[in-house]
């Protein structure tokens, strides 16, 4: 449906007075923009329509929709804080298998990863 308008120049939608509305600013660009050619009605805030009834009702649900998408924005948060935690946990593992890694110390000073020697690879070697 579309806005009628009064005498006075004033746009009405047919059942404002149960929470009809022609639109806001968003609306009347639209219509400046010329991508719509007149005001539809809408519901206010907090209201939806009924078909049955045509007219625009108090919305039943409207806490349960609030409470829901709460819910999804600290459900996001909760996913956040678990990337955060598996990550400290992954970094925790890999610094408690460097512990235990076997060193050698280099010339240098310096401790590495002791990795084994090529050249005996395979054979027998005895100390004396």
């Amino acid at each position: 449906r579309y806005c009628s308008k009064k005498r006075s120049g004033t746009s009405k939608c047919g059942a404002s007075k149960s929470g009809e509305t022609c639109g806001g600013v968003g609306t009347l660009y639209r219509i400046i923009s010329k991508q719509q050619k007149k005001r539809k009605c809408r519901c206010k805030a907090g209201t939806c329509w009924d078909s049955k009834k045509l007219e625009c009702k108090q919305d039943a649900s409207l806490e349960t929709r609030k409470q829901l998408l709460k819910d999804h924005g600290d459900l996001a948060n909760l996913k956040q804080l678990q990337n955060q935690w598996e990550d400290f946990s992954a970094e925790e593992q890999k610094r408690a298998w460097e512990e235990k890694v076997v060193k050698m110390k280099m010339p240098s000073g310096a401790f590495e990863d002791a990795k084994p020697d090529q050249s005996i690879n395979g054979k027998w070697i005895c100390s004396q």
